[in-house]
């Protein structure tokens, strides 16, 4: 809380504040002084006085930036500098060493927490010196004294890789996983090899892990215990300063946590189940999933498996209303199940004998779709679809043109596929009285209509057939409002 202090006065380099009445302010707010420098202050106490007033004592104040490192050793490597250095009192937040050729080299910077820092890039063969800067909240420090003027070359003789820098720790049975990126300079020399160390937080011996590359697994850890890891590098020239810490709890593996349920869509006799994976896999890999439907009436439970989405769940009864959820298993056992979905199998539809198969195009609140070729007489072409209780809320009403692209209209049949189940047991039948057996036939009129209740979910096929040769048709099918 910043509290403003009107009228102080300057005693002894305290400031006093008169007061009749009792003051309380919490001890780590900054005071913000008026009527005399305008300069601010953080606090570090507040002592009342016998008379009623207050005595405020001013701390360090604003944070200023920290005072030049002082240089050490530059240790010339392959086109690179290992720039040593001693840290000034006070708090630091990084450092930064620069190296500059006097006879025609490349330049280089590094920066990292510690001493020393490695400058790579540089121009073997070449003269070069080196500075370092500190750095904090308030700023950045002078640079220190220029360092002894050292030579890269290709024969130099290696130092320890820099410090990797530390990634995500991932509990394990027993174990953890750290992640880690190598180091900006591995010293001159191939690093053969990272450490691991994860000590307890509570206290006790480190557990080492190694590896050549990210991530280093951890064994031999406590479950329940929490760890604080740090990776190191090694080379010829031995090994680094360690990167920063990670904490860790290695814990037992669980089962996974619920998949998320997503669509479920209706089949003949089955229904597909679509999920997503859990957000947790408990710590062992999911091996299975498995998708469950069960009757809304009442009865057994009817599943599928399987290693992904979607599951498709056989062996339901058409027409009978199911609830459907997902498990995920891993080698410890099987999730609690996900939130649910509905389904109605239905009868599947298949195109008629001797037909070719066209596409409808969805366009805006219609599916048209115009053929550019022909139809011969006799032939069929036959529009396969999959009605959407969205965009048939009633039904559909076919449409079909002979003689679309010639200017001319010409006898043709409108019909939609005769399956199983398809127009039985429905509350509004094809609404046209002279559809006989699901075919209408019309005289030389521009179009011809029929309107059927659909089920969401079925496929369903609207066949056309022309009665003159060489025209082209069109095919049309509007959704219809209950």
């Amino acid at each position: 809380m910043r509290k403003t202090l009107l009228g102080p006065l300057l005693f002894g380099g305290a400031l006093i504040f008169g007061s009749t009445g009792a003051f309380a302010q919490a001890a780590a707010s900054t005071v913000v002084l008026s009527g005399t420098t305008g300069n601010s202050c953080v606090y570090t106490g507040i002592t009342m006085q016998p008379n009623g007033g207050i005595t405020v004592t001013c701390g360090g104040g604003a944070v200023t930036p920290p005072a030049a490192p002082t240089i050490g050793t530059a240790t010339p490597l392959n086109a690179s500098i290992s720039v040593a250095f001693t840290p000034p009192a006070g708090t630091v937040t990084s450092y930064a060493a620069a190296c500059t050729s006097s006879d025609g080299g490349v330049a280089g910077n590094a920066t990292g927490s510690a001493s020393p820092l490695t400058v790579s890039g540089l121009t073997n063969d070449k003269t070069y010196t080196c500075t370092v800067t500190a750095s904090n909240s308030g700023g950045t420090s002078a640079a220190s004294a220029a360092s002894a003027a050292v030579i890269p070359s290709a024969g130099a003789a290696a130092t320890p890789p820099g410090a990797p820098t530390i990634g995500a720790a991932t509990p394990g049975n027993n174990s953890a996983s750290i992640a880690f990126t190598a180091p900006i300079s591995n010293g001159g020399a191939a690093i053969t090899a990272y450490n691991a160390s994860c000590t307890p937080s509570g206290g006790g011996a480190a557990v080492p892990g190694t590896n050549t590359a990210s991530p280093i697994t951890v064994s031999g850890l406590t479950n329940g215990t929490t760890y604080a890891c740090s990776v190191t590098a090694t080379n010829s020239a031995g090994t680094g300063a360690a990167s920063g810490t990670v904490n860790v709890t290695p814990a037992a593996p669980t089962a996974p946590g619920a998949p998320t349920i997503g669509a479920v869509t209706a089949g003949n006799g089955s229904a597909s189940v679509a999920f997503t994976a859990p957000a947790s896999n408990g710590g062992s890999p999911i091996t299975s999933y498995t998708a469950s439907c069960t009757p809304t009436g009442g009865g057994a439970a009817v599943t599928g498996t399987g290693a992904s989405s979607p599951i498709t769940v056989s062996g339901l009864t058409n027409g009978t209303a199911y609830v459907c959820s997902v498990t995920a298993t891993n080698a410890v056992g099987t999730s609690t199940a996900s939130g649910t979905g509905n389904v109605t199998p239905v009868a599947g539809c298949s195109a008629p004998p001797g037909t070719t198969t066209g596409t409808l195009n969805a366009t805006g609140d219609r599916y048209n779709q115009t053929e550019s070729g022909t139809v011969p007489a006799g032939g069929i072409k036959s529009f396969p679809f999959v009605a959407q209780s969205a965009a048939y809320p009633y039904g559909i009403k076919f449409e079909i043109e002979s003689g679309y692209n010639s200017g001319s209209y010409n006898a043709k049949d409108i019909s939609v596929s005769s399956c199983p189940g398809v127009f039985t047991g429905l509350a509004y039948p094809c609404l046209k009285s002279n559809i006989t057996a699901n075919r209408i036939v019309t005289g030389p009129v521009g179009t011809a209509t029929s309107v059927c209740e659909v089920v969401p979910g079925q496929t369903y096929y609207f066949n056309i057939r022309p009665s003159v040769s060489g025209q082209d048709a069109a095919a049309m099918i509007n959704p219809m409002a209950r």
